[in-house]
C-alpha cells in the first residue's frame, strides 16, 4: 500500500495523500508529516460524513458520492471512495490539472482495492 502511495505521489506531487478508514488514517504519502496528515485526514472524514448524509437526502443510489472536490486558489483537495468508508484523498495544488488526478486515483485505487476492500 505504501509503494503505490509513492508511486501515485512520484506522479502528481501532492503535499499528502491519504488512506483513510472511518476517521483514521491508515496510510500516507507527500510532504506533510504524519501529525499534520492525522489532522487533515480527521478533518476529511467529517467532510466525508456529511457529504454521506447529503448524497442520502438527495438519494443518490449508493447513499453516498463516488468523488468530492474541493477547490482553492492554490489548493485542490481531492477524495474518491474506494468503499464503504475507506477514503483516498488527495490534498495539491491547483496547478495539477483534475482530469490527471482522476486518471491517477482511479488506477491506484484498482490496485488498492486487492489489499483493503
Amino acid at each position: 500500500i505504501l509503494r503505490l502511495l509513492a508511486d501515485l505521489n512520484r506522479e502528481v506531487r501532492a503535499e499528502a495523500i491519504l488512506l483513510i478508514a472511518g476517521i483514521e488514517l491508515i496510510a500516507h504519502a507527500g510532504m506533510l508529516g504524519r501529525v499534520q496528515c492525522d489532522e487533515l485526514a480527521l478533518l476529511v472524514a467529517q467532510s466525508s460524513q456529511a457529504a454521506s448524509h447529503a448524497a442520502k437526502f438527495l438519494g443518490e443510489a449508493a447513499g453516498r458520492f463516488a468523488q468530492s472536490l474541493h477547490e482553492g486558489t492554490e489548493y485542490r483537495l481531492y477524495s474518491l471512495t474506494l468503499g464503504e468508508g475507506i477514503l483516498l484523498s488527495l490534498a495539491l495544488s491547483s496547478n495539477v490539472p483534475l482530469g490527471m488526478i482522476r486518471h491517477q486515483c482511479r488506477q491506484i485505487a484498482e490496485q488498492l482495492s486487492k489489499y483493503i476492500i
